[in-house]
């Protein structure tokens, strides 16, 4: 199920009218995405002349992956079966197949739980399903409004995103 072309969403929010259901396609062109979730490229690393360790630049921001980078991520990694890091714990959604990749369980199951959306701030952002929207751009799926403090509890720099 998808909008009728002539809805206008961004009208919707900026009256403060939330909705209760968006597409992940909705949800890129309105919400913006943690910097934490973000990946520094390669290049935006150096080794550390003291240890030996591969650290991030002082600049590691202007290595950043762009939004086209990052939902091509996000996308890709909804179609891996096996997830080699710790992934696999912290996106396990209830009662999922082990068997199936994120995108084959939402296809099979529909998305259920909803997109955690921070809305009232300078930059709205996504706060949790990021693999969801990427993996679902033209499907309505249940969406959440919270602050950041709702979701993750009182921000700590170096703890939360």
């Amino acid at each position: 199920m998808s909008r009728r072309k002539h809805f206008d969403l961004g009208q919707h929010l900026a009256a403060g009218q939330l909705p209760m259901f968006m597409t992940g396609n909705e949800v890129k062109q309105h919400y913006g995405v943690i910097h934490g979730e973000r990946m520094i490229k390669d290049e935006g690393y150096t080794e550390d002349e003291q240890t030996g360790w591969t650290v991030p630049k002082s600049n590691y921001r202007d290595y950043m992956e762009n939004d086209k980078e990052f939902w091509t991520r996000k996308n890709k990694e909804s179609d891996a079966k096996v997830r080699e890091d710790d992934m696999v714990d912290k996106h396990k959604l209830p009662g999922m197949d082990e068997k199936l990749s994120l995108r084959q369980h939402f296809e099979k199951h529909g998305v259920i739980n909803p997109i955690i959306l921070e809305t009232g701030t300078k930059d709205n952002v996504i706060l949790q399903g990021y693999h969801r929207v990427a993996s679902n751009p033209n499907t309505l799926m249940p969406v959440e409004h919270k602050t950041y403090e709702e979701e993750y509890g009182p921000y700590n720099p170096g703890k939360n995103h």
